[in-house]
C-alpha cells in the first residue's frame, strides 16, 4: 500500500482470524489521532511476516518494522521504531510536554499461560515548556502483570533518574518507585516556581498498593535542597503517607519542618 489513510477504530474492527483475541486493542494514545497516512509493505504469510511502515501524519512521523511469527502455542514478535517528530504532548495529555524524536527496539510474546513486553527507547529530543531536553533513555518490561520501567535524563540543564517495579491486576496492584532530579538553571526550561535563577534537587523513594477497597502510598524526599536569587534551602528528609481503608482516610506528614496526622471519615479529593 502506497498511501493508506485509516484510524485506530477501523483497524480494530478487523477480524484477524490467525490471532487470539482476533481483533487489535491499540491503548488510549494511538486513538488521539484520528487518521492515520501510511505506506506499508508486507511480505510473508498470515502466521509468519515482516512489516515495514512509513507515516506521513502530522504527529507521528516516522517509521515502524514488525515481524511476526506464531504457532499453536504462542505468538512472538520483534521490531524497532525510528519516529523522527512525534507530538508527546498529545498522546500524553500533557500540556508541558512538545515534540520529540524517538528510536527504540521492542520485543514480546504471548499465548495462553504467557504475555511479556520489552522496550528499549531513546528520545534525542524532546520539548518541555519553553526549553528542550536532550539525552532521555527508558527501559520498559512486562511480564504476566508485572512492570518494570527505569528511565535517565542526561541533559546539561537536568539529570534526573526513576525506577519502578510493579505487579497491577484488577483486583491488586503495587508498586515501588525510586529515583533523583538535579535540575540547574529552571528559567531557560519551564515557569518559575518561586522565583528568578532557580535550581533544585532531590532523591525520592515511594511505594502504592491498591485493591478495590482499599489504598496506601508512601512518598519520601531525601536531600531536599532549592536555592534562587534570594537564597537557598535544604531539607534533610520529608516523608507522607495516605491510607484508605473504605471510607477512613488516614494522611501523615513527618518532616524538620512540620510533623502532622489527620484521620476520620472525611474527602479531600475536591481540594
Amino acid at each position: 500500500l502506497d498511501d493508506c489513510l485509516a484510524s485506530p477504530a477501523e483497524l480494530e474492527r478487523l477480524y484477524l482470524p490467525w490471532i487470539d483475541p482476533h481483533y487489535l486493542d491499540f491503548p488510549d494514545p494511538v486513538h488521539k489521532i484520528g487518521a492515520y497516512r501510511l505506506a506499508i509493505d508486507f511480505k510473508g504469510r498470515l502466521e509468519d511476516f515482516v512489516v515495514e511502515a512509513e507515516s506521513g501524519t502530522f504527529g507521528a512521523l516516522g517509521s515502524v518494522r514488525l515481524a511476526y511469527e506464531a504457532d499453536s502455542a504462542a505468538y512472538r514478535y520483534s521490531g524497532g521504531m525510528d519516529m523522527r517528530r512525534v507530538d508527546c504532548g498529545l498522546f500524553t495529555g500533557l500540556s508541558a510536554l512538545g515534540g520529540g524524536s524517538l528510536r527504540g527496539t521492542f520485543e514480546g510474546e504471548g499465548g495462553d499461560s504467557l504475555s511479556r513486553f520489552d522496550l528499549e527507547a531513546r528520545v534525542s529530543r524532546l520539548a518541555l515548556f519553553d526549553g528542550r531536553l536532550r539525552g532521555v533513555f527508558l527501559d520498559l518490561g512486562y511480564r504476566d502483570g508485572r512492570l518494570s520501567l527505569s528511565s535517565l535524563v542526561d541533559d546539561p540543564r537536568v539529570r534526573a533518574g526513576l525506577s519502578l517495579d510493579g505487579f497491577f491486576s484488577d483486583s491488586l496492584s503495587s508498586a515501588d518507585i525510586r529515583g533523583f532530579f538535579d535540575v540547574e538553571g529552571w528559567d531557560g526550561i519551564g515557569p518559575a516556581l518561586l522565583g528568578e535563577d532557580e535550581s533544585f534537587a532531590a532523591a525520592f523513594s515511594g511505594s502504592l498498593g491498591e485493591t478495590p477497597d482499599d489504598s496506601r502510598w508512601e512518598i519520601r524526599l531525601d536531600s531536599l535542597r532549592y536555592a534562587n536569587t534570594l537564597g537557598s534551602f535544604a531539607l534533610d528528609s520529608a516523608r507522607m503517607e495516605n491510607l484508605v481503608l473504605g471510607k477512613y482516610r488516614y494522611l501523615l506528614v513527618e518532616s524538620g519542618l512540620l510533623d502532622a496526622t489527620i484521620g476520620g471519615f472525611f474527602d479531600y479529593g475536591q481540594y
